[in-house]
């Protein structure tokens, strides 16, 4: 099974083969600062709740960002990059993140390459995370994109290089990782536009 390169890197300190740029901080994004009602999601489908979805400023900050080859010996290959509005490990404590991972089975990719955000976890090529009010130790709420679209410009299969994505109408939903389903009744949030590189 896949692991959640960004909650790795913030909670559970992964085994990765990554060479990954941890500069600390972040701005913007916070999901505290955000205002309108907790939608529900819809537990089998795993579709936003109508209407009641929290709208999302975008992330300003890449706070880390690398290259997954955990996978590489079964065909994929993935870059991921994480943006945070505070950093877990400072003693001020919680924080609010976003993060994004492409899975592909090929290490040199027609760029621009745009592709449908949504899915489980276990099969999404484009995965759009967001993990809320997080300590070193865990996170209060977790969600996964649901729909959108996703152009990536930049990707690199090795040790050093760069990833770099724009995201548009991406609708979160609360999601349980552990089965790989959206939370019943869980909330849900939108992102209207996102545009993040990074590079280790």
């Amino acid at each position: 099974m896949k692991q959640a390169w960004l909650l790795c890197g913030l909670l559970l300190a992964c085994e990765s083969a990554s060479d990954v740029d941890d500069a600390s901080g972040g701005g913007g994004g916070t999901l505290a600062a955000q205002t309108g009602g907790g939608g529900g999601a819809d537990a089998e489908g795993g579709g936003a709740g109508g209407g009641g979805c929290r709208a999302l400023a975008a992330w300003t900050e890449v706070v880390s960002a690398g290259y997954g080859d955990d996978y590489a010996a079964d065909g994929w290959h993935t870059n991921w990059l994480e943006a945070g509005a505070a950093s877990v490990e400072s003693a001020a404590g919680n924080g609010d993140y976003f993060g994004y991972e492409v899975w592909l089975d090929t290490t040199a990719p027609s760029l621009p390459l745009t592709g449908a955000v949504g899915g489980a976890y276990a099969t999404c090529t484009h995965c759009a995370l967001v993990y809320e009010d997080c300590t070193t130790t865990d996170c209060a709420r977790y969600y996964l994109g649901q729909s959108g679209q996703a152009t990536l410009t930049a990707f690199t299969a090795g040790d050093a290089g760069s990833v770099a994505v724009t995201l548009r109408d991406v609708t979160f939903v609360e999601w349980d990782f552990e089965q790989d389903v959206a939370v019943p009744g869980g909330g849900c949030l939108t992102l209207a536009a996102q545009t993040l590189a990074g590079a280790w």
